[in-house]
């Protein structure tokens, strides 16, 4: 009998010591948990349209000059039109694209800028909307115009356009990459199957100083980027290595370590085979100015392989150029440049890798531009 009373006491003691024990833990845990609950939300570091946290848009500029519109915390350059350079671009391309092999399905993509979508510069800045259209109807038949001024203006008070460059950020360019797919009949992963970073160090791009008139530092944009969690997000890149010398390796499609814009692609690059992530034996190629390295990483998970080529810096020629279309199934081709390439290129970069330059007919009009 005294040893089961012993046994009872002891079993006692330990019950009264795990009933004390676990007060205690959740005594503490509750504790945490209220800690926790009490402490501030980190504001963000960035806001409106990569604005310091709580800042707002300047709405109007504070001066209009030599084709910029000048706002506190931005500068936006003026389009104007040339109905000259405008016809002789609108030629070289329709002449381009007539070229391509004819199982291919071409696009052409002319990309609107900043001054488009803001209401303040109406009055200063000519019609975008009416010069891709009007390009796009002289394009030869069957060649698809992709207007994106519908597409961006539904987007414009999201951090579509840099404040500081002169070109669209990576969101805006996921947007062009939905108005294409919607056009070829495609469908691109949802926002979710992305990683999404950006960098908290500071964008000073090209438009941050324009005629003494200076973006304060605490203004400047910030880069934001996105990388498949189940792709690939790899490339083969030619790119230059030193003045007229340019090398070939492999390398992230996107990636940080790059910095700024050069996140996407590479600088200074001539063409990068990005490897896609749909083994459908397809692909595409987009020749493009520099706002297209942000738009190709876009597809590559609905196809084979994006071939991006540098409408300024392409190094191959036009048997290089040629030499892709026998060595890849290319299904579809993006011609994608600025709307302000007429004014800056009239030949529109392409007349060098026309691939029958011996045909001077001018090709049957009528691209569709809806």
């Amino acid at each position: 009998m005294e040893i089961k009373r012993l046994l009872g006491a002891l079993l006692g003691l330990v019950l009264l010591a795990a009933v004390i024990a676990i007060s205690i833990f959740s005594t503490q845990e509750l504790s945490e948990i209220k800690a926790e609950a009490v402490q501030p939300t980190p504001t963000p570091t960035y806001g409106e349209q990569g604005l310091p946290y709580g800042m707002q848009l300047d709405t109007a500029p504070y001066l209009i000059e030599d084709g910029y519109a000048f706002f506190k915390d931005r500068i936006v350059p003026l389009y104007k039109r040339n109905n000259e350079t405008l016809l002789t671009y609108a030629d070289t391309t329709a002449r381009f694209l007539a070229s391509l092999p004819q199982n291919v399905r071409s696009y052409i993509m002319l990309i609107p800028t900043r001054a488009a979508f803001e209401e303040s510069l109406s009055a200063y800045t000519d019609d975008e909307n009416a010069a891709i259209n009007d390009i796009g109807a002289l394009m030869p038949a069957g060649v698809t115009c992709v207007n994106l001024i519908k597409t961006l203006a539904a987007h414009k008070s999201e951090y579509i356009y840099f404040r500081t460059d002169d070109s669209w950020t990576a969101q805006a360019a996921r947007y062009a990459a939905l108005a294409y797919a919607n056009k070829a009949g495609l469908e691109l992963p949802q926002l979710d199957e992305y990683y999404y970073y950006n960098i908290l160090e500071s964008h000073k791009g090209i438009l941050y100083e324009i005629n003494g008139h200076e973006i304060p530092p605490k203004l400047y944009d910030y880069v934001a980027f996105y990388t498949p969690i189940y792709g690939k997000n790899l490339q083969t890149v030619t790119l230059r290595h030193a003045a007229g010398q340019y090398e070939t390796h492999d390398s992230p499609a996107v990636a940080l370590s790059r910095r700024s814009k050069n996140i996407f692609i590479a600088p200074y690059f001539s063409h990068s085979i990005l490897h896609g992530d749909k083994n459908n034996g397809k692909t595409v190629v987009i020749f493009g100015s520099s706002e297209a390295k942000l738009f190709a990483p876009w597809l590559t998970p609905v196809y084979e392989n994006v071939i991006l080529i540098s409408a300024a810096r392409y190094q191959d020629g036009v048997e290089g150029f040629r030499k892709l279309f026998e060595d890849y199934n290319v299904t579809d081709f993006i011609f994608m440049q600025s709307i302000t390439s007429p004014n800056d290129s009239p030949g529109s970069k392409a007349d060098k890798l026309i691939l029958n330059p011996d045909n001077t007919s001018i090709p049957q009009q009528g691209g569709d531009t809806q």
